[in-house]
């Protein structure tokens, strides 16, 4: 944010950030595992994309409308990995339809909900006077997710290391927006 889109952020907010850092590792800490294996690495890498991405979508939001924004961001991937998967996509549609009812639950919320971050985020980025307080800020969805998995997956392990990692990124969101 600071590189690309000219942010500048206030020590309350380096702070901000700082906990909400915290917060993100707090989540995934697991006692005893500090090796690195190979599904943190996909992780490490997936969180760069993914850093990138909303740089540069907080860069486009700026110039374009949001339905090209749409268009480019959702429909582009989708695109790309229906030409890339082709196959494996058409192997795997028989079995998604003899379950249709639930494949078709699950597929409509899932792309509602996508569908609802990129809308809702492509219009903080093009409202927000600096795009990069936002690009932060998105970042506490890991934290959320995290307690959202609580509640509809049932993940119930180290539940007051997580919600104590919700406390802080409330507070770093809140630190973040108020500097």
């Amino acid at each position: 944010s600071i590189g690309f889109l000219g942010s500048h952020f206030s020590l309350m907010q380096a702070g901000g950030i700082a906990l909400l850092f915290a917060a993100i590792l707090l989540v995934q800490y697991r006692k005893g595992k500090r090796k690195l294996d190979i599904g943190v690495i996909w992780i490490i890498i997936s969180a760069a994309l993914f850093a990138a991405f909303q740089v540069a979508s907080a860069d486009l939001a700026k110039h374009i409308t949001g339905a090209t924004y749409l268009l480019l961001s959702y429909g582009g991937p989708t695109v790309i990995v229906g030409l890339v998967y082709a196959r494996t996509i058409y192997r795997e549609l028989p079995d998604l339809t003899k379950r249709l009812s639930h494949s078709l639950k699950a597929v409509l919320f899932a792309a509602s909900t996508s569908f609802g971050y990129y809308v809702f985020s492509y219009f903080a980025y093009h409202q927000a006077p600096d795009a990069g307080v936002v690009v932060v800020l998105l970042t506490s969805q890991v934290v959320l997710s995290v307690l959202l998995g609580i509640v509809f997956m049932r993940e119930r392990d180290n539940v007051p290391r997580k919600l104590a990692a919700g406390v802080l990124a409330f507070l770093a969101g809140a630190l973040i927006k108020i500097g």
